[in-house]
């Protein structure tokens, strides 16, 4: 039978299911920051959903003030009723955990604030100073190559934190910096759109560009700052882009008396400029209101590309939840960051062993734009672009690929210039490689921002390859459990078939013993009257039998026939008794019985057993009683019962009761059974219906009885059993059964 250690595969099913939760609430925080627009309502949210999966007691977040030099700190969550939250709004940078992973840009782990107290000379945030946190993790707040802040938790629990609560603390700190950014830069946004409507109330006092032109594009009035901003325009005229499309400006408010303004917005060079074109009523001309709105389309375009990421993310997190095909979830991933960084050719290498199995290669297994031709490439540690970040463990990128020494010799030429490749991570180990490639014919290279955006789909892939790998684990240590359970059903029932069996040979055993003293007494009246026969035959032979010889034969034959009749009737009620019970044990029929009829002719067959011992049986219930079921489990049943008590309840030489009660209550039978022997200690009453649990192994217990009682009643029968029992009071089992 094959031994399986149970533990295992629950330990992995546990992790797994564990790592479902994070990857649900990690989806979950995506649409928060997508849909929650208040920063402080979107954190309040993020926080208590992080503590469904992460262990802690306070959380609070730093973030850096527009001076660059102090930090606001703020107590996002407390659950202990003696600590306090704290608002500090000028921190200096240099103070407090927080303020040193802003200053460094690591994450910092303390797994004993104590021993650590005094190389952290100001701690920032009072509940720190107590002595009850005793594990902080701190974590920076980045986005973009820019320092925004720190999150950090604690806990009073020594190592509270996993490598799971780090990662999954990283990830949030990752997203959580995404959206503070947004909100920073939609506050700078609303901030510009203010200025504007500011400064357009007061035209004559703008120190923004304002020029006044009419419709035949000459110029009335140009402020200095316009004169400086656009010198040319004079010059230029109506082909300046600043005076693009005046005549439909003019039609608009003329068919439109309401109409006074007008906004559009402009690029001319690198510089994106919002127009306000005011109606000046009676002269026919145009005053247009000019201001530099370069950084707010800028912030626009990382708040769409922030978007576009967080839309990406939201569906490779529901992907990994919802176990999608790996490579069908790896090209969906490769696809949406090439979007995102504008280009359509990717590919993902794994880590996989070579054909001889000897060392470990790159083989790429997916591929979008020029990399779809060319699956299953397998490349060696250090060739090519790829194989240089697997061996590193380093980011890479290279601006023209084809001009590159070290470009792999089976790549074909004048299909890409500028790659960058990531590693997938697994703790410490690289699992393979993420990487993506603009054209040939773009002379255009991949920025640190760029990269740190792969990282990021890097760290998903790296998710959905560990979950993948772990899943395939649960299912083989699942699978293997399996057929250890049905080994084990199989061994189970052949045990129990070797239990029936063995009551079968004892049943067989004892009544063949309890006939032999019938047939023996009616084989000896038999012998005696065959003798007094011939006997008698002789004395009528010889002539010389008288009157009292044949009456003494007479009597002698009635005796010795009354004695045979009688001997031979108690072995044939003895002999359809045991062909009853062994027939039923024996097979799986499905009849009516009477029940108390039934249990006597069982109690008959076990009359050898019960002989020995100084024990009397007491049957109570109605004789109507008939059962619709399997009378050979009810026999298996009373049997095992009866010889447990035998076996467990009493001393040899003790005299007990044992007793047996039959109710009908509606469609059910109550069966109770109950001895008055020693009684079963509390600390084993749970387990004894437990399979080879005995306390009589050595005296040939089998720990079998009361388990296969259990599987007959519950499964054969559909019905329930309990035991009570007290220590000195004897044991008492109940039985419910359906009638039919």
């Amino acid at each position: 039978m094959a031994t399986v250690d149970k533990k295992q595969p629950r330990a992995e099913q546990e992790a797994w299911q564990i790592q479902m939760a994070r990857f649900a609430l990690l989806s979950e925080v995506v649409l928060l920051i997508a849909r929650t627009p208040d920063l402080n309502r979107l954190l309040t949210q993020v926080i208590n959903r992080i503590k469904w999966v992460m262990d802690f007691e306070r959380c609070t977040l730093a973030l850096i003030n527009s001076d660059e030099e102090t930090y606001h700190l703020q107590t996002l969550l407390e659950t202990r009723r003696t600590a306090s939250k704290v608002t500090l709004e000028a921190v200096p940078l240099g103070q407090g955990i927080p303020g040193e992973v802003m200053q460094r840009k690591q994450m910092r782990l303390i797994t004993d604030l104590a021993a650590h107290r005094s190389k952290i000379p100001t701690l920032a945030d009072p509940a720190l100073e107590d002595g009850s946190l005793s594990t902080i993790l701190s974590l920076p707040l980045q986005a973009y190559n820019k320092m925004l802040g720190a999150l950090t938790f604690s806990t009073s629990k020594d190592a509270g934190f996993s490598d799971g609560d780090i990662k999954v603390a990283t990830s949030l700190a990752t997203h959580l910096a995404l959206a503070i950014d947004r909100w920073q830069q939609t506050q700078q946004l609303q901030q510009a759109n203010q200025e504007l409507a500011r400064l357009a109330s007061f035209p004559e006092l703008n120190p923004g560009p304002i020029v006044e032109v009419d419709l035949g594009y000459c110029l009335h009035y140009i402020n200095p700052a316009a004169n400086h901003l656009f010198s040319n325009l004079e010059e230029v005229g109506s082909a300046h882009p600043l005076l693009e499309n005046l005549q439909e400006a003019m039609i608009i408010f003329q068919d439109n008396d309401e109409r006074e303004s007008l906004t559009d917005e402009v690029k001319i060079g690198d510089v994106w400029y919002q127009r306000v074109l005011h109606f000046v009523e009676q002269s026919e001309r145009i005053r247009i209101y000019v201001l530099d709105i370069t950084e707010r389309k800028r912030a626009e375009e990382a708040i769409k590309q922030q978007n576009e990421y967080l839309g990406a993310l939201h569906e490779t997190a529901l992907g990994l939840i919802t176990r999608l095909d790996l490579n069908d979830l790896f090209e969906a991933l490769v696809t949406r960051a090439g979007q995102l960084l504008g280009t359509e050719h990717g590919y993902i290498y794994l880590v996989e062993p070579s054909s001889d199995g000897q060392q470990e290669e790159l083989e790429r297994k997916v591929g979008i734009g020029v990399f779809s031709g060319l699956m299953a490439q397998r490349l060696q540690p250090g060739e090519g672009l790829a194989g240089k970040v697997w061996q590193s463990g380093q980011p890479m990128v290279i601006d023209d690929y084809d001009t590159w020494p070290e470009r792999s010799p089976n790549f074909p030429h004048n299909l890409i210039r500028a790659v960058m490749g990531v590693p997938l991570r697994s703790g410490a180990d690289v699992m393979g490689v993420i990487g993506i490639a603009h054209s040939h014919d773009l002379d255009q290279t991949f920025a640190n921002d760029e990269m740190e955006l792969l990282e990021r789909f890097a760290e998903l892939a790296s998710i959905a390859l560990e979950n993948a790998r772990l899943f395939e684990q649960t299912q083989r240590a699942n699978h293997d459990l399996s057929h250890a359970l049905n080994d084990l059903k199989a061994t189970q029932k052949q045990l129990v078939e070797s239990e029936k069996m063995a009551a079968l040979g004892g049943l067989v055993a004892g009544v063949a013993h309890e006939i032999n003293t019938p047939v023996g007494v009616g084989v000896t009246a038999a012998s005696l009257l065959e003798d007094k026969t011939v006997a008698f035959f002789k004395t009528y032979q010889d002539g010389q039998m008288k009157r009292s010889d044949l009456e003494k034969y007479l009597d002698t034959a009635q005796q010795s026939s009354s004695m045979i009749l009688k001997n031979l009737n108690r072995a044939a009620e003895l002999i359809q008794s045991f062909k009853q019970v062994a027939v039923d044990q024996s097979s799986e029929e499905h009849r009516k019985f009477s029940v108390k009829a039934y249990l006597e002719e069982i109690l008959l067959s076990l009359h050898p057993q019960l002989k020995k011992s100084q024990h009397t049986i007491e049957i109570n219930g109605d004789d109507d009683i008939t059962l619709d079921s399997y009378p050979g489990v009810f026999s298996q049943i009373v049997t095992n019962l009866v010889m447990n008590s035998l076996v467990h309840a009493y001393e040899p030489d003790d005299q007990g009761q044992l007793t047996f009660d039959l109710k009908q209550t509606g469609n059910r039978l109550i069966f109770a059974y109950n001895d008055d022997g020693k009684g079963i200690p509390p600390e084993n009453l749970s387990k004894i219906f437990d399979p080879f649990f005995t306390t009589k192994r050595t005296q040939g217990g089998s720990g079998l009885g009361l388990h296969i009682i259990y599987n007959l009643v519950t499964q054969r029968l559909g019905g329930t059993i309990r035991c009570e029992s007290e220590v000195g009071n004897g044991t008492k089992f109940i039985i419910e059964v359906p009638i039919s």
